[in-house]
């Protein structure tokens, strides 16, 4: 269900004549198992890039919100989007850092 949240009141979701600032809230259940037992989490990956040639290039670390359903361990995240621009050019961290561009791997 969808609700906004005014002032501490739920209402069902109706934005007009809302005068207070709203937030929506949405309960989603897990894909896997249907459980509405779920948490949101911080966590740190470090993404390689797949194959031989790749061996030697160092990964992207990537910071995303997970949420994991607490009964089936299922786990989805979001990647953000200036880590999702160096992993779609091929350019890692450490060429980021070096002042590599996303541009300058496209013209490549």
């Amino acid at each position: 269900m969808t609700a906004t949240r005014c002032r501490g009141a739920v209402k069902p979701k109706v934005f007009d004549g809302c005068e207070q600032e709203c937030t929506v809230e949405v309960e989603m259940s897990c894909l896997s198992c249907g459980s509405k037992k779920q948490a949101e989490l911080s966590a740190e990956m470090l993404i390689h890039f797949k194959g031989l040639k790749n061996l030697d290039k160092p990964g992207v670390w990537v910071f995303p919100k997970l949420l994991v359903c607490l009964d089936c361990g299922l786990s989805q995240s979001t990647v953000p989007a200036r880590e999702l621009a160096s992993l779609s050019a091929g350019i890692s961290d450490r060429e980021r850092v070096l002042g590599r561009t996303v541009d300058d791997k496209l013209s490549l």
